[in-house]
């Protein structure tokens, strides 16, 4: 199909360089989604899947970095680079550049699968694991940070970007309804997860606190942890717009 400029070729045989002078010669390949077929089965994606199921960590650099292409970027089959990765059990190395560079390890592809359910090597499903927990291991370390912005007298936000930039946590503290949600966004895929509780629920004692204090100290008003007796505001909910919710913040 492509002769001597099969970029697919030059990915499987780690060919940088004369990948760098076809792409340089021909930039629509950047575009274009090409079949490949393995043992272990047949494969239509583009050149950035290719590399990451070729366990090409210096070409997934390359194309990602340099080229510009999408870290996540999905066939019609909503496989990312990282399903493939995972698919042909490509190396640690190739995993973590995928991560540096931004994969999301919990995109789903059209089958409901996470990258990690297409492997069978068990060190690469613990590393995915890892990650996909990251959020809430990280969380309990960087509560006393981030900023803080009152939404009303009764509703103070926090938020936070993990080191990385990978997600941004954001605590919603209601204090006439004692409630909090929290909402962890995936900044890469702009996906988002909730969850709320009541304050009496809620395991980390000193983030209530700080609220409090926080939300004391900006609007001038003593507030209680406690709920108070009189009509709830109406609780902020990520449904009502969560975009011009952080504009707030801002």
């Amino acid at each position: 199909m492509f002769g001597k400029k099969d970029p697919i070729k030059m990915i499987r045989n780690g060919d940088l360089a004369g990948l760098k002078k076809t792409l340089a010669k021909n930039p629509d390949f950047l575009r274009k989604a090409y079949p490949w077929e393995e043992s272990s089965g047949s494969y239509t994606a583009n050149i950035l899947s290719a590399a990451a199921f070729y366990d090409q960590p210096d070409i997934i650099r390359f194309l990602a970095a340099e080229k510009g292409m999408n870290i996540n970027e999905r066939n019609k089959g909503g496989w990312t680079p990282l399903h493939y990765a995972c698919e042909s059990n490509a190396s640690s190395e190739t995993l973590k550049t995928l991560l540096a560079l931004g994969a999301d390890a919990e995109l789903k592809n059209n089958s409901g699968q996470c990258p990690d359910e297409r492997s069978t090597s068990h060190m690469l499903r613990d590393l995915l694991q890892q990650q996909k927990q990251q959020p809430a291991v990280e969380e309990a370390k960087i509560n006393a940070e981030g900023k803080w912005t009152a939404l009303s007298d009764d509703e103070i936000m926090f938020e936070r970007t993990l080191p990385g930039g990978r997600y941004r946590l954001t605590k919603l503290f209601n204090f006439a309804s004692a409630t909090c949600l929290s909402i962890t966004e995936t900044l890469q895929s702009g996906q988002t997860t909730q969850e709320e509780k009541k304050f009496e629920d809620l395991a980390d004692r000193e983030i209530l606190k700080k609220a409090c204090a926080q939300l004391t100290e900006i609007r001038g008003i003593a507030v209680e942890i406690t709920a108070v007796e009189k009509p709830a505001a109406q609780p902020v909910q990520l449904k009502h717009n969560y975009d011009k919710l952080r504009d707030l913040g801002k």
